[in-house]
């Protein structure tokens, strides 16, 4: 029997929605023939640590901040139910620290001793990247840093320095971090060799057109979400936050034909609390470098969408899930991060597109339950919506750019710059 690719979403979506874990696993075994390659990750009370990939907050502001709406997971997949009818049910799992891009610019001064300017918890969120338990991963800042590349050595230098510097936390001595002199247990040409292997797997990927182009895409898309919400925020401010949220989602389904529900949330919040929401309190009429901010903005939701991605990674062969997480010292963005915790994620092997589910009534939470809620739900969720959108979606990608030339220029008329 050929199981098609819509059978497995349908599938995906019964298993993640159902009403407990318990009703998620009969859900499982009902459809278990679609589900051979799928594995879900459930957010709960009662289960299993995924590592140090957990929520964790230090003194002064800097937080650890996992997909889930807990510290603890259970995983459901066909060898472990297997596992589970059998008796009990054991699995490896790896996991990763991200490191955005603020968090890996605070490394050279804290190697190099120049601490006056860095946050009051700086030493305790070092000594916790640096401890051997915690696997710390510079994909954020990677990401971030591809289109900054020349493979000029002069004027890639900034970037070379960062990526010692993080090869260097990898491997700090533990004597001599407790003596408040952070170095590496490596040899200088150790180093070396290790972070020039760095820079080369980030010219490689410069030298690949379809992964820059993905890359370029999803950032672009993040960013054309934030031009339009700080274009309808600044433009409207007499609108009420319903007005301007169901404006920016006739964008999302007519522009891009794609409904995004953590960026919806976003906009929905900033709507109502405009820049008392951190995360844009430096966006404003007149105010300066405000692209520039917006640019760096959308990476910072395109790493938090990088986690969803992440999950479905395969990244030893020992290991049947991986978790990943993020580490920010940017109070911002952690106020994004949880906005939008998850109740589950799940993923088809084939695929490797994450589903993931919020953890609350998420349409309540955007459109209420009045009548006008109920009215847009019925407009942008209807069945012939979503099937509208799927027939056109491929066809509005190459606008994209075209797309933000146009927003651009709308937000800077609004924002007087």
């Amino acid at each position: 029997m050929t199981i098609s690719p819509e059978q497995t979403r349908n599938a995906i979506a019964q298993v993640c929605h159902a009403d407990s874990l318990a009703e998620s696993l009969i859900r499982f075994n009902q459809y278990e023939t679609a589900l051979q390659d799928c594995k879900f990750v459930f957010a709960s009370s009662d289960g299993n640590t995924p590592g140090l990939a957990t929520h964790r907050d230090f003194e002064a502001g800097a937080a650890v901040r996992s997909l889930f709406a807990t510290q603890t997971v259970v995983v459901i997949d066909r060898n472990t139910v297997a596992d589970m009818r059998s008796g009990s049910a054991t699995f490896g799992f790896d996991y990763s620290i991200s490191l955005d891009t603020q968090a890996l610019s605070y490394l050279l001064p804290y190697l190099n001793s120049n601490t006056s300017k860095l946050p009051k918890d700086y030493e305790s969120v070092f000594a916790f990247i640096a401890h051997p338990d915690t696997n710390v991963d510079p994909t954020p800042y990677r990401l971030e840093n591809l289109f900054n590349l020349t493979k000029r050595p002069a004027e890639d230098h900034r970037i070379y320095e960062r990526m010692r510097g993080y090869e260097i936390l990898r491997t700090l001595d533990a004597t001599s971090l407790a003596n408040g002199n952070p170095r590496s247990t490596l040899s200088d040409a150790e180093l070396t060799k290790r972070t020039q292997e760095q820079m080369a797997s980030m010219y490689s990927w410069i030298d690949t057109p379809h992964l820059m182009d993905s890359t370029r895409f999803k950032h672009g898309t993040m960013y054309c979400l934030l031009l339009k919400m700080c274009t309808l925020q600044l433009a409207k401010p007499r609108a009420s936050a319903m007005e301007k949220l169901v404006e920016f989602c006739d964008f999302c389904d007519k522009s891009l034909a794609t409904m995004y529900a953590r960026e919806t949330l976003i906009a929905r919040r900033y709507f109502e609390r405009g820049r008392s929401l951190g995360f844009f309190s430096k966006i404003m009429i007149e105010g300066k470098e405000q692209i520039e901010r917006l640019h760096a903005m959308a990476w910072d939701l395109w790493h938090v969408r990088w986690l969803e991605k992440a999950i479905t990674l395969n990244v030893s062969p020992h290991a049947r899930y991986f978790f990943p997480a993020l580490l920010t010292f940017d109070k911002g963005l952690i106020e994004i991060l949880d906005l939008y915790p998850l109740r589950a994620c799940a993923y088809s092997e084939a695929s490797g597109e994450p589903y993931a589910v919020f953890d609350g009534d998420w349409l309540t939470d955007i459109a209420g339950d009045s009548v006008a809620g109920h009215a847009f739900v019925d407009r942008f969720y209807s069945d012939q919506a979503i099937a509208r959108r799927e027939t056109i979606r491929d066809e509005m990608r190459p606008g994209l750019y075209r797309l933000i030339d146009a927003l651009e220029t709308e937000f800077r008329q609004v924002a007087r710059i």
